[in-house]
């Protein structure tokens, strides 16, 4: 064990939150997963494997403060695991985030990120143990004719920040463009993913960028403090935030647009639409999509969602959200309910 003070031990303590966080986590969404049938599997098992590969993450920082020679041993498949986590919960947002439009995953997200820890595991069979386990113990001091290799050891902060930045970025990317689309297909705005995916995005981002303070107080101060405490929390925070809310279903996934029934639309005129829409009260249901609409009009939702743009001169969401204030303008007016607060009959 390195380092017996009270201080290692209580970094390794805080160190292991994460871990059993990503565990609980990870049972958790597997038992749910089984009982909701709504939520997609691939959703669901690329989910519980960030989890496990998050969990291995954490527990190499605990083998970092605690059993260094271990660590050394596991140190090229933490690299790795450390940018897989983030290339995963990635592939998780490009899910929640699709646009109806089919996309392939490529695998390079997968094989980019080997090359740099695939060159440190060949290069270290050639750099005694001792060399190595140096490093860690040290804080990252190299011992002479190694301070080449040392570099390559102690870049993963670095490396796993630009492969933050670059993730994050696209993450971002995906949102915005989910959120241009989402207000003509779903007037359910309260399960709209995009405020908590930008939560969570800043939490993993954080968890990167915080260890770079290493570089600016030195690692032995660092590593000797409890600054590690902060990132740490962040990272508990931000996995209890993306796993609630996916196994909460707070989050609309759009459907293909074969499944709204492309090729076999019905002309809509305002009179048919208006007659619809007061008849039978779509608005009612809290969960309204544009292809209930679209099937219930025997249309698709890319003519539903442009009739409505051109003849209202608004997107779905808009529109369905000021029928239902109209109708609650109309409950708060009627005698009836004189004595009923507006929050109640909503």
């Amino acid at each position: 064990m390195m380092g017996g003070d009270w201080n290692t031990i209580l970094l390794a303590v805080i160190f292991s939150l994460p871990v059993v966080a990503s565990l609980v986590c990870a049972v958790l969404v597997a038992v749910y997963s089984r009982q909701a049938r709504k939520i997609p599997r691939r959703l669901t098992g690329t989910l519980v494997i960030a989890l496990a590969v998050s969990t291995f993450v954490w527990g190499c920082m605990v083998l970092y403060l605690q059993w260094p020679g271990l660590f050394v041993v596991l140190q090229t498949v933490f690299y790795y695991a450390y940018i897989l986590f983030l290339v995963l919960i990635y592939r998780i947002i490009r899910s929640l985030t699709g646009t109806g439009t089919r996309e392939r995953f490529s695998t390079l997200h997968y094989i980019v990120p080997a090359i740099i820890p695939a060159a440190l595991l060949v290069w270290s069979f050639f750099v005694p143990f001792e060399a190595q386990l140096h490093i860690v113990t040290s804080r990252g001091r190299a011992m002479a004719g190694y301070e080449a290799y040392t570099a390559l050891f102690t870049s993963k902060a670095a490396v796993v920040l630009v492969w933050s930045v670059v993730y994050n970025l696209l993450s971002l990317g995906r949102i915005a463009r989910y959120r241009r689309v989402i207000g003509d297909y779903s007037a359910d705005e309260g399960r709209s993913p995009v405020r908590w995916l930008r939560l969570s995005i800043l939490y993993m981002f954080l968890v990167t960028l915080i260890p770079l303070l290493a570089v600016g107080l030195g690692k032995v101060l660092f590593f000797g403090s409890l600054w590690m405490v902060i990132p740490t929390i962040l990272a508990v925070a931000g996995l209890i935030t993306f796993c609630y809310n996916i196994v909460s279903e707070n989050y609309i996934v759009i459907a293909d647009a074969d499944e709204s029934g492309r090729g076999r639309a019905r002309r809509i005129d305002r009179e048919r639409f208006e007659h619809y829409i007061d008849t039978q009260k779509p608005w009612l249901n809290p969960r309204l999509r544009i292809s209930d609409v679209a099937a219930d009009l025997h249309s698709n939702r890319t003519y539903v969602s442009n009739f409505i743009n051109a003849e209202y001169g608004m997107n779905f969401s808009r529109y369905i959200n000021l029928r239902r204030l109209r109708e609650l303008d109309r409950l708060c007016l009627d005698a009836k309910n004189r004595d009923v607060s507006g929050i109640d009959l909503v």
